[in-house]
């Protein structure tokens, strides 16, 4: 939900296309996992802390707080107006 609320957020901006629902239910939870952060609005070192992340569940909460982060930003500027 955070990943998706946060492309969201930036397809307002004209940052990024929202995210499509292509989990499949017969995908892994990590392979689900691992589409998620690719899929992450974030930067290069973001992502390779991601990628460095020590398992799943390291990986999946750096994911939230990253994305969290962003969408944060991105609703505020949203509500001053794209300035």
């Amino acid at each position: 939900r955070a990943v998706r609320r946060c492309r969201g957020l930036l397809s307002e901006l004209g940052g990024a296309p929202p995210l499509a629902y292509d989990q499949r239910s017969d995908d892994a939870p990590v392979e689900q996992l691992w589409r998620l952060c690719a899929s992450a609005p974030c930067g290069a070192l973001d992502a390779q802390r991601l990628l460095e992340a020590a398992d799943p569940t390291e990986r999946v909460s750096m994911l939230i707080d990253l994305v969290k982060a962003t969408a944060d930003d991105v609703a505020r500027l949203l509500a001053s107006g794209g300035e």
